[in-house]
């Protein structure tokens, strides 16, 4: 070889070593072979999560850019946090990224896992996602090469200097796109994202109120614009989920009209609006406004060229088996590792080598459902671990992390705000409520609410065992079960025996939360179901019964224990003697007989409400149905597409107390669990809130000239 041409290969070698990776494992066929089904399973997901939630396209691309723009395509942006860990879900910025994007990646990947076990990454379902949504909502089809791997890391601390805000000044904000590689067309095209979705006021409010000392409002806002922007957001600081959408004119449609909104001072942002006057930006948001080809081909070319921004290939990461979870937790260098834990198939904990400190082996539990997963564990980790396996297990008909917990101030215990009710009028047959409780484990529900008067409890725990040995839930501890003690059990030498009845009929060991039903006892013996004799109601010795009920929970029949239907008073009584506090008190509430004093003396004695009658309990002997005929009930379930019952669920949430919600109809039982993933506004809950107010389930079959209640004032103490 001459040495002309030994230099010229030097200086070919010299150049290519210049050029960025090609991502030469990337491939349109990645799945092929391994996941042929890859795409048709994605698109199931996909249309069905979009169809019901519109709102789902734009949060996925949003959650798409933030993922990619960080530190690469990788789906560090999926990962939670752990005991051991911040992720940079926890950044503030990240904050806003809609949970209908998370939840559709969870869907896709529980569905692709079930069809090919550990062949798909997190990260290429994001980004096919992502380009699939765009897709049906109007936008352009670009190729998204496949192949990525799941990144190892997740770092909150670098988020922030990453990612664009909406304050960030025109300068900034191109050094930014141009470090990772980004030409201004390209920014501006990107930007364009816009165009679907939606803002929180917080993000503009500056524009919006006191802009500077010559302008209460940016002039660079319409006017009319502004003007119903300021209403809108009025109460922004109250309410922070306040927003107001992207592009005003076509939110739901994927096309250029966000640069024509630009152009006429309805931007929302003020990074946003600043490009439509920057002369950097300016000539590509003019060209992008008259032209939408030219704006879908550039959107196209960066979205491609961003689905590739550093990934990680081969063996730089991983194929998770959970989204949101690495497949060996990360922590502290600080820990010595040791050897493996494994969480087998039927979902235990395996592999706790004997500890020389306590000889013995640690317990099992159940686990996965996806096969053997290995981790790497610390003896003094043991018992995080031990939850961690147990958090791993997934289904794609089972979705109880859905519901919040609220952690009762007695006892420390967590319980599902939202409870499936099962006081049925006219009553049903066993069989009935036993697959409607069967129903409601299957879609997600983990609070059953039962009581001795209602004639349920033997078929609930039929059900209960039922779901464990067909596989709904691993164990009894995944449920949260409440029952009551009836009215002529309210004696104190019967209130553990009819506890242990009560335990005996669901074939359980022990109660989550067993409650008095009524501040009134009756005769032993003389109740027949739904009749009651005034002459049979007789004063509680409240001290005496509650002492009892304290017992039930130090000999573990309860681990907590409350009261139904109690005033202000009676809990004060109540609260003078008691060694352990009332943790609940069951009551009557919903949007017309709202419970406000009762509400703020609870929540200051650390006793959470629960809610019955939520919807008016319409069709039984003591209900109406004058909730669900609400004009103004109505109109805003109207407003937003949701049901009327939806609404209240959803007020009642926002009100801060739990529910107990009865239907045993299939699509209603699945309407109750949809209402935390939107919000009412604060106008919509002051509407709500002045709902004239008057009690409907009275209680009047305790009253009686003769008995210890003379009166309805005297039995609700004034609270009527």
């Amino acid at each position: 070889m001459a040495f002309s041409d030994i230099v010229l290969v030097s200086l070919l070698f010299s150049f290519l070593s210049l050029i960025p990776s090609a991502h030469c494992t990337l491939t349109l066929n990645y799945y092929s072979k391994t996941c042929p089904k890859f795409h048709d399973v994605l698109q199931n997901v996909l249309s069905g999560k979009q169809l019901t939630n519109p709102t789902t396209a734009a949060a996925t691309l949003r959650l798409f850019f933030h993922d990619c723009f960080v530190n690469g395509c990788d789906a560090s942006l999926l990962i939670a946090s752990n005991a051991f860990n911040k992720s940079e879900l926890d950044a503030d910025v990240n904050m806003s990224v809609a949970g209908d994007a998370f939840d559709l990646i969870a869907r896709v990947k529980t569905a692709i896992e079930l069809e090919c076990p550990g062949t798909v990454s997190c990260a290429d379902i994001l980004a096919v996602s992502t380009r699939d949504l765009v897709v049906m909502v109007g936008g352009p089809f670009y190729e998204v090469p496949l192949g990525r791997k799941d990144g190892r890391t997740s770092d909150p601390s670098i988020v922030d200097k990453n990612l664009p805000k909406p304050l960030t000044p025109m300068k900034d904000l191109l050094a930014l796109f141009a470090s990772k590689g980004f030409s201004t067309e390209e920014m501006v095209a990107l930007v364009g994202a816009h165009t679907i979705g939606f803002s929180h006021c917080k993000e503009f409010a500056n524009r919006l109120f006191h802009f500077s000392k010559t302008s209460e409002v940016d002039p660079s806002y319409n006017p009319t614009f502004a003007q119903g922007l300021r209403k809108l957001c009025q109460n922004y600081t109250v309410d922070p989920a306040m927003s107001a959408f992207n592009d005003v004119y076509t939110p739901g449609k994927f096309d250029n009209m966000y640069y024509k909104n630009l152009q006429r001072g309805l931007g929302l942002l003020t990074s946003d609006q600043a490009m439509a006057t920057d002369p950097r930006t300016k000539p590509f948001v003019d060209r992008f406004a008259e032209n939408q080809t030219a704006f879908f081909d550039m959107f196209g070319r960066s979205m491609h060229k961003l689905s590739l921004y550093k990934v990680k290939e081969n063996h730089d990461g991983d194929v998770r088996r959970r989204c949101d979870q690495f497949n060996t937790i990360q922590i502290s260098t600080r820990v010595i590792w040791t050897n493996l834990a494994v969480c087998d198939a039927a979902g235990t904990l395996l592999a706790a080598p004997w500890h020389p400190s306590k000889g013995k082996r640690t317990r099992t539990r159940p686990l996965n459902s996806f096969g053997q997963t290995q981790i790497q564990y610390s003896f003094e980790l043991l018992e995080e671990l031990d939850s961690y396996c147990k958090s791993m297990d997934s289904n794609v008909e089972i979705n109880c992390s859905s519901v919040p917990e609220h952690v009762l101030s007695s006892s420390g215990q967590k319980m599902p705000v939202l409870g499936f009710g099962t006081a049925v009028d006219p009553p049903v047959a066993p069989q009935v409520t036993k697959q409607a409780v069967l129903q409601a484990i299957k879609l997600g529900y983990r609070h059953f609410d039962t009581a001795s008067v209602y004639g349920t409890e033997q078929p609930v725990g039929e059900a209960i065992v039922e779901a464990i040995s067909i596989g709904l839930i691993k164990s009894r501890d995944e449920l949260f079960i409440t029952s009551k003690l009836w009215c002529n059990d309210a004696h104190e030498e019967l209130v553990v025996p009819a506890l242990q009845k009560s335990l005996q009929n669901l074939k359980l060991e022990y109660l989550d939360l067993y409650l008095i039903h009524w501040p009134v006892s009756l005769k032993p013996g003389s109740f027949k179901f739904l009749v009651i004799n005034t002459e049979d109601v007789v004063p509680m010795d409240f001290g005496s019964v509650w002492s009892a009920m304290e017992e039930c929970q130090r000999l573990g029949f309860t681990k907590s224990i409350g009261v139904s239907n109690f005033s202000c008073k009676k809990l004060a009584d109540i609260l003078s003697f008691a060694n352990i506090p009332p943790a609940v008190n069951q009551v009557e509430l919903n949007p017309m007989w709202n419970q406000k004093k009762l509400r703020e003396f609870c929540k200051a004695k650390g006793i959470f409400i629960t809610a019955f009658s939520l919807l008016g309990a319409s069709g039984t002997a003591w209900g109406s149905n004058r909730v669900m005929e609400s004009d103004v009930l109505k109109d805003i379930a109207e407003a937003k597409g949701k049901t009327v019952a939806q609404i209240c669920g959803r007020w009642a949430y926002e009100t801060g107390v739990s529910m107990v919600v009865k239907s045993f109809n299939g699509e209603r039982m699945k309407q109750n669990l949809e209402i935390f993933s939107w919000s009412l506004s604060q106008d919509e809950i002051k509407r709500i809130n002045d709902i004239p107010q008057s009690r409907h389930h009275r209680g009047d079959e305790f009253i009686s000239e003769h008995g210890p209640y003379k009166t309805l004032e005297e039995f609700w103490d004034g609270e009527i």
